[in-house]
């Protein structure tokens, strides 16, 4: 015969509650790391970096017609003396009106500053007819674009991240409701 203690056994949908609180957990987690990383994007130029990756949006024309305006790109940070010509680069602005520009790079000079070894880029967007005013010094430099979406497909993707959200937040609290109610009926 079997000799079975019942004070040992759980009882009947703990386990429920165990998925539930670790669920809460992770979403907490989640909201409290977006406000964290909403908050410092406010108070910085260059928004968080997810393994080595960051994501714009362009606001003018000047890359015209590679990047379109409202278009989404994703930036990687690369060292700068493995950026090459031709690549498009992301860049702290030297104009205080913006905090980053997105420019083809037409050029490059290397300089020495004692026994350091320095890079600029001369950058162009490419509707422009003429080269970018100022060198990007090395140290400027954000990243190399490496994916661009374009604003149609961004309107796409943000629609079908709003339906998803409503349908995510409507199942959880669905759960939560029937949650409730069934500890009520008891």
């Amino acid at each position: 015969m079997l000799n079975t203690n019942l004070s040992k056994i759980r009882p009947e949908g703990h386990y429920q509650n165990d998925c539930w609180i670790i669920l809460m957990v992770i979403c907490f987690s989640v909201f409290i790391y977006g406000l964290i990383e909403g908050f410092s994007v406010q108070y910085s130029d260059i928004p968080p970096s997810i393994l080595g990756y960051r994501m714009y949006v362009v606001h003018g024309s000047s890359m015209e017609p590679t990047i379109m305006n409202g278009s989404l790109i994703i930036v990687k940070e690369k060292e700068a003396e493995m950026i090459q010509i031709d690549e498009i680069i992301t860049y702290l602005c030297y104009r205080s009106q913006k905090p980053c520009t997105t420019h083809r790079v037409v050029g490059i000079e290397k300089w020495s500053n004692g026994s350091v070894g320095e890079v600029s880029f001369v950058t162009m967007g490419d509707a422009n007819r003429v080269e970018d005013p100022t060198l990007v010094q090395s140290c400027k430099v954000v990243g190399v674009v490496r994916r661009i979406i374009e604003p149609h497909h961004v309107r796409n993707i943000t629609l079908w991240l709003k339906i998803t959200v409503k349908l995510v937040m409507f199942f959880i609290f669905m759960l939560l409701g029937a949650r409730v109610y069934s500890k009520k009926s008891f």
